[in-house]
């Protein structure tokens, strides 16, 4: 039995072995044994290939500020593992954390479940004993086979689509999206902010088939205005007949779209929850102070400016440069750049290469990122990128040059830039 956090944290890791398992027969199997925990609990499951992140946390800060006591559980982390399950912005306790994971150890050896499907049971487990009165589920990848995908939840969130993990999920934005709207639930609410028109008909057809009332969210809402001023966005919105006006630390128009389905999934569920304008307001705008969450373009350093953003795939990356010219930032900015092998890394690469001063590309310490040596092979133009294999070197040269950088391309990557930059502003 571990006692240490490191510990039981290193066991858990050391699951990666078993790789990446769809399917829900070991997820099942472990909730029985701690007594369905699942069951207990109101929740709310979002998934999506871009978003689901920041509506997530959106929605658990709404319901946060409106005196709920709301549960969240995202991934991946970005600097503590307990950042995955919180309550209020209070992170899962470390004796909770190395108690009930030195409890699953033997249903683990019998189920060879994955790192994914424990930490997905502790956080239903952590929920049902604090007894929270909503639970916000991010499911990890896709939706009908994801371990999350054992809850029954009041309503169902599906954000935008993208190519990902098509060796799980499907070839085709249609075989992906499909997956993804696994998770609609029989006679449940459903509510699509994929904005992909050529989708409408294979989720209307999945919902008919649960008798799911289905919902789209440009349907419901429109965005009136939007303003980027001083790293921050004013929203003005209508959604379900009434207008809003909503003040966000998070920067961009893709940002706006997750804010705005937030907001109407909040008013979604009026039967259950009294969610005020004031609620919405006040938690859109103490997103940061109300849970542990960053790295949405994220600025941890005024001189030089330093940015931080977890996009990891073509998706992501284009909106990432749409904001970085909307705001001139791009002839400015170099870029620090690390992904993982199973991202489409010569499609990113493309759509990086001629958009910032320089590019310098690195490796987090993490099995799955990319070599720096194979990223490069991809670029046409290898003049103005350098490799820096160390993420730590990266933060330090940064410091040294004194320029305008943006680290991106990665959760782990930010993770490390983070830490190596908490070291050298307390040196």
């Amino acid at each position: 039995m571990e006692s240490d956090k490191n510990d039981i944290l290193e066991w858990l890791y050391s699951l990666h072995r078993f790789g990446i398992k769809p399917g829900l027969e070991r997820i099942t199997k472990i909730l029985n044994y701690l007594g369905n925990p699942e069951k207990r609990i109101q929740t709310i499951h979002i998934a999506g290939t871009n978003g689901k992140g920041t509506t997530a946390t959106n929605l658990a800060s709404i319901f946060a500020s409106a005196g709920y006591k709301t549960g969240l559980y995202t991934s991946p982390h970005i600097l503590d593992f307990n950042e995955r399950i919180q309550i209020n912005g209070e992170l899962i306790p470390d004796n909770y954390l190395i108690d009930n994971l030195n409890s699953l150890k033997t249903i683990q050896e019998t189920t060879y479940a994955t790192f994914f499907e424990l930490t997905t049971a502790l956080a239903l487990k952590y929920f049902a004993d604090c007894q929270v009165e909503l639970a916000i589920i991010e499911a990890g990848m896709g939706g009908k086979n994801d371990a999350t995908n054992v809850i029954n939840p009041l309503l169902s969130i599906i954000t935008s689509i993208g190519l990902e993990h098509q060796e799980y999920l499907g070839n085709t934005i249609e075989e992906i999206a499909t997956d993804k709207a696994g998770i609609i639930k029989p006679r449940s609410k459903v509510i699509v902010s994929d904005l992909n028109t050529d989708l409408t008909k294979l989720f209307e057809k999945i919902a008919d088939e649960n008798n799911a009332h289905l919902y789209f969210l440009d349907d419901l809402a429109r965005i009136n205005d939007l303003q980027i001023d001083n790293f921050s966005t004013m929203i003005d919105f209508t959604t379900l007949s009434k207008n809003f006006i909503v003040h966000s630390p998070l920067v961009g128009k893709h940002q706006a779209w997750n804010i705005v389905c937030a907001a109407t999934a909040s008013k979604l569920l009026k039967e259950k929850f009294c969610i005020s304008e004031s609620d919405i307001q006040n938690g859109i705008a103490n997103i940061y102070n109300n849970f542990k969450f960053g790295g949405r373009f994220q600025i941890i350093n005024q001189k030089p400016l330093t940015i931080i953003d977890v996009a990891h795939n073509d998706d992501s990356f284009q909106k990432l440069i749409e904001l970085t010219n909307e705001l001139g930032l791009s002839e400015k900015l170099n870029l620090c750049f690390a992904i993982m092998q199973d991202k489409d890394i010569p499609k990113v690469v493309s759509r990086i290469e001629n958009s910032f001063k320089k590019i310098i590309i690195t490796r987090p310490k993490i099995e799955r990122a990319a070599q720096p040596e194979m990223i490069l092979k991809h670029f046409k133009q290898k003049d103005k990128v350098e490799i820096i294999e160390d993420s730590f070197k990266c933060v330090e040269y940064s410091f040294e040059k004194r320029e305008p950088i943006l680290y991106a391309g990665s959760f782990y990557l930010i993770g490390e830039v983070l830490d190596a930059f908490q070291n050298l502003t307390h040196k």
